[in-house]
């Protein structure tokens, strides 16, 4: 055996660097994983420590896993790692500093990258693996255990048959001849065997045939069975010549004839090991050499202080504590050092320490105001708006230009409560053309959504608009506050040009042929699903529609849907599931035109993560938006999908379904009366009501300066609730009148409920899930009757329940309506509900199922869009 340089020793410390070998797990079976696990073991035995990734190991091997652990343990006491990666590993995963690559295989045949970064050391197992990749040194080492294989005791008289290798061959679509494969036995990995077994059948085969370069080639002569190379497309792009292995094409092999091995390849083999020890010897030389050249470099101040920001960037703060520390001496012109130990300190709440070393940093440049803004952040992000305030506002002041830092300013200002600073702040910044610009307008709409300035942020989003997205969202939020529904229609206008510009066509050619024959296949696309639950209608549909009539998929745009566990009984009832929010429209309506449905469903028609380019250029036979109230469409073939009882035809011409067109699920609570003080109740979420909601709930408390407010907040926090009391003051009514709750579920509403003698709904919206676990809790609500389709329900729940006396026809009637406290809880609210059959899941897929049929039956020509 050649003799190898050992690595330097000492009693103290180990001075060469680690590999870390990425790798799968060992496996016979394998040529490339088993070449990285010997590699691993043989660098252990001559001294050079070697770790890997895998998670099981060859027990005849040396080779230690590679653990966070041990990984700390070297980045402590300042050894530089060497990553090696097979030609499959895409990128430096492990992000070590130097990084040798072994190509065990074409580079791309089996995946990862065709090319490879220019500061790696490339290295190749043997010369039928190169694609003209420069540089590269050979890396071969033994790839047959003659442990296992070998033609010890064998006599030619023990042979018989062949047997055969194609695994790559037919993973690549190819075919085998039948006279192969019925009298052969196949090698290949489907077939599970230990090394044992396919060593046995190569020591009593007389002839191996195999259709592509593998390590089994090898194998087989060691355990003096010949093998043939058959020749196909697949195998002539490998430069196989310098192996003077026999090739033949399938359709002339002569089964009679048996190559000999002779003894010139057994010593080609043997001189392959010894070349091998030369070849270690190199990778280890140049390895070693690369790391020690990487050491010195990274020693020099300036990389260091590369190293400490990105361990800063990492959030690996103790490190990059260490690495900062000794470069305030090493840098003193640099004001990065003190800088960066600022903001360490505000991320461990050491306000004075950060202090000090900003001044310092200040005094090294004095105009660098940039560094002042990025230790706010760093407070703000450390959850101290207050700090982070004061080194905005400093930064801003050397800087007014710096535009970059007025998000992180307002954010700063609106958590101390100065939310309406905050808005002029980036009210006046998002008039200037910058590259902050996106990042101050998304900041703005953030902090009118906490505030709950549904009016102020439904203009913000139109004036800032970046898409149909917010184009949509706009249109939400009008929906829910502008009476007379002039904005909202010209906001939809809006939105229809925009998506016509993006869509040339609208509509044209996302039709499908109206299939009338049962059963229809009908796909619900969902990007809220926890909306979704709340209402109950998917879940009613999925488990009640007749399997003989529907067949379901469910089209999941929801990022959250792993998390919950609504998503996945969904998933289990649904036919078919298919999930897209992780995929662009094309992609997506690849996959959803490769199976059109007959009824597809927009399930959240204009809500913020709505795919409406995807929806209007699906393939349907019919397209249907049911949203939250019944919308207009902007695409001719999509049509409103609206309940009965909430239905305008004439303003919103669409689909009807039985009454109010919607199911709810709804806790068997007892029904008992408000305690305490007398109480009106509005809590639909504060996120759906504008401004004239605030200011008639005002004039009811106003004219009952005996009874208190119930609001629920949901998930809004200080911010929202200052702004909402703010509105009450402003009109003479006390603060100490209003409660705030946060409510999410229909079994908190219900529970809130009984604190609550009357209900108030808002003059616009819907009401979401307040009003109908109003009326189950036995309380009515006061209501305005309203001329738009999107505010009927308040009225048309009221009619339901048989309480239509409390539908008001003028604000003033409201205010007075609302002075009326029942008495007591009405139970009959809760059985007129139940005779309706908004509890009955079953019953509302049954009507669901006869308006589909219907809409197949009658195929209606699609209505235009307002």
């Amino acid at each position: 055996m050649t003799q190898l340089n050992q690595p330097a020793t000492s009693f103290y410390q180990s001075h060469h660097s680690p590999y870390y070998i990425v790798s799968p797990n060992f496996s016979q079976k394998s040529s490339g994983p088993r070449m990285l696990h010997y590699l691993c073991h043989t660098l252990n035995e001559l001294g050079y420590e070697a770790y890997i990734t895998a998670k099981a190991f060859s027990p005849w091997l040396r080779t230690p896993e590679l653990t966070r652990e041990i990984r700390l343990k070297h980045r402590e006491t300042g050894r530089t790692p060497i990553a090696v990666y097979p030609e499959v590993t895409c990128g430096n995963p492990l992000q070590e500093p130097v990084v040798a690559r072994w190509i065990l295989n074409k580079a791309g045949h089996l995946g990862g990258h065709r090319e490879f970064h220019p500061d790696e050391l490339l290295f190749y197992w043997d010369e039928w693996v190169l694609q003209g990749e420069k540089n590269a040194d050979r890396l071969f080492l033994p790839s047959v255990d003659d442990r296992v294989f070998n033609d010890h005791d064998i006599q030619s008289e023990d042979r018989s048959g062949f047997c055969y290798y194609a695994h790559k061959y037919l993973m690549f679509g190819g075919q085998i001849a039948e006279s192969i494969t019925r009298d052969g036995i196949s090698l290949c990995q489907d077939i599970p065997r230990t090394a044992e077994e396919i060593a046995h059948i190569l020591r009593t085969s007389r002839v191996l045939y195999c259709y592509e370069p593998s390590n089994i080639v090898a194998e087989a002569y060691a355990c003096g069975c010949p093998a043939i190379l058959v020749q196909t497309d697949y195998l002539k792009q490998f430069d196989l010549n310098r192996l003077k292995i026999v090739k033949v094409p399938e359709s002339d092999i002569d089964f009679s004839f048996i190559p000999p091995i002779g003894d010139r390849l057994k010593d080609a083999m043997e001189a392959d090991k010894v070349r091998s020890w030369d070849a270690i010897r190199h990778f280890i030389d140049k390895t070693q050499a690369a790391a020690r050249a990487h050491k010195a470099y990274a020693e020099q101040p300036e990389q260091k202080l590369k190293a400490a920001i990105s361990a800063f960037q990492a959030n690996m703060l103790v490190e990059a504590t260490d690495i900062f520390s000794p470069l305030l001496d090493a840098l003193p012109e640099n004001p990065q050092p003190p800088a960066y130990l600022a903001f360490i300190c505000a991320a461990q709440g050491l306000a004075q320490e950060a202090r000090e070393f900003m001044d310092r940093a200040m005094e090294i440049a004095p105009d660098r105001a940039d560094l002042k803004a990025a230790l706010g952040e760093s407070f703000l992000k450390a959850g101290q708006p207050g700090l982070a305030a004061e080194y905005l506002e400093e930064a801003v002041h050397l800087q007014p230009d710096m535009l970059s830092a007025y998000p992180a300013l307002a954010r700063s200002l609106h958590l101390t409560q100065q939310s309406d600073t905050a808005l002029a702040l980036l009210k006046g910044a998002a008039q200037m053309s910058s590259s902050a610009q996106a990042h101050i307008q998304t900041t703005l709409l953030e902090i009118l959504a906490e505030q709950g300035n549904i009016a102020e942020f439904s203009q913000a989003c139109l004036r800032y608009s970046n898409g149909i997205a917010d184009d949509l969202l706009a249109v939400r939020c009008l929906s829910r506050f502008d009476a007379s529904g002039e904005r909202l229609v010209e906001a939809l206008g809006a939105a229809q040009a925009r998506l016509a510009s993006q869509l040339p066509g609208l509509g044209e050619a996302s039709a499908l042929p109206i299939k009338t024959a049962q059963p229809w296949k009908i796909a619900f696309l969902t990007s809220d699903l926890a909306r979704e639950e709340q209402q109950s209608r998917l879940k009613a549909l999925l488990n009640h529609l007749p399997p003989e009539q529907f067949v379901t998929t469910l089209i999941i745009n929801d990022p959250q849907a792993g998390l919950s566990h609504f998503a996945q009984a969904c998933s289990l009832v649904a036919d078919h599931t298919l999930v897209i929010h992780d995929q662009d429209d094309s992609t997506a309506l690849e996959r959803l035109n490769a199976n059109p449905a007959d009824i597809l469903i927009d399930l959240d028609s204009y809500g913020p993560a709505d795919r409406l380019s995807l929806f209007v250029q699906a393939q349907a036979g019919v397209k249907l938006l049911w949203g939250e109230a019944p919308m207009p469409a902007l695409a001719p073939d999509c049509l409103p999908l609206q309940g009965e009882l909430l239905a305008d035809q004439a303003m919103l011409p669409g689909i009807i379904l039985p009454g109010l067109g919607e199911c709810c699920e709804l806790p068997e609570l007892p029904i008992t009366p408000a305690p305490g003080t007398p109480t009106l109740g509005c809590l639909t979420p504060a996120i759906r009501i504008g401004p004239e909601g605030w200011r008639l709930f005002a004039e009811v408390l106003q004219a009952s300066p005996d009874i208190q407010l119930l609001l629920n907040l949901m998930d809004l926090g200080d911010s929202a609730r200052a702004y909402i009391t703010r509105q009450f003051t402003q009109a003479g009514v006390a603060a100490s009148r209003l409660r705030f709750v946060h409510a999410h579920t229909r079994e908190a509403l219900c529970q809130y409920w009984q604190e609550v003698q009357l209900g108030l709904a808002p003059p616009v919206d819907a009401g979401d899930q307040a009003l109908s676990t109003c009326l189950w809790m036995g309380r009515p609500f006061v209501a305005l009757a309203a001329s738009l389709p999107w505010s009927h329900r308040p009225a048309a729940l009221l009619h339901c329940a048989g309480a239509s006396a409390w539908i008001a026809d003028s604000a003033p009637r409201y205010v007075e309506l609302a002075s009326r406290l029942p008495q007591a809880p009405d139970p009959s609210l809760r059985a007129r509900l139940r005779a309706a059959g908004l509890d009955d899941p079953a019953a509302f897929a049954r009507g669901f199922a006869a308006t589909m049929a219907d809409l197949m039956q009658t195929a209606p020509a699609p209505s235009s869009a307002p």
